[in-house]
């Protein structure tokens, strides 16, 4: 996006999308775990349950160890999120999480090829290896890797990666004062 809008426009989206995922997290009824990239700053808007640094030599890796970390504490049912949606709301957390109550797994299909959110009831290692994650074959992939599980899915969603995609989306471009070209 920062080719087409600047970094500086491109950051604010950035701040806008992960402010408006935090404020819809938020109004949810759950435990959250905060995965952070790089570090965890001393100011978080996320009132996370839990906080930690994302562990994984690749995003695969990264949500295999979130999910591990989540299993582990004993959790049932687990959702994971990126911050790149405009258009989530506490109803699709929700419904998320209602899935996991019949299913083995709920996948939010994204509009470029992966998926916004995916849940899981149980460690399914194998659905995080031998993807060439940010690419059109994700989500794919993943369905196939959960052939042989209950698996729901949700309404498709458009993540955030691109200015194209930023053009669907004009209150979060004047939000975050990005002019259409």
């Amino acid at each position: 996006m920062a080719k087409a809008t600047g970094d500086e426009l491109a950051l604010k989206v950035y701040e806008n999308l992960v402010n408006r995922t935090a404020h819809i997290v938020k109004e949810t009824a759950t435990d959250r775990a905060v995965f952070y990239s790089d570090f965890i700053p001393e100011k978080d808007i996320w009132n996370a349950t839990f906080s930690f640094i994302q562990e994984g030599m690749d995003l695969g890796g990264r949500m295999k160890n979130a999910f591990k970390w989540a299993f582990n504490k004993k959790y049932d049912r687990v959702i994971i999120i990126g911050t790149d949606l405009w258009d989530i709301t506490p109803f699709d957390i929700h419904n998320a999480f209602s899935a996991l109550s019949k299913y083995d797994a709920v996948v939010g299909p994204s509009s470029d090829g992966g998926y916004y959110l995916l849940g899981l009831t149980q460690p399914i290692p194998n659905i995080f290896s031998h993807k060439e994650w940010s690419t059109d074959t994700v989500l794919n992939h993943t369905l196939k890797d959960l052939e042989s599980y209950a698996t729901h899915i949700l309404s498709k969603k458009t993540d955030i990666d691109y200015y194209e995609d930023l053009l669907q989306f004009p209150d979060l471009m004047e939000v975050a004062g990005v002019p259409k070209i």
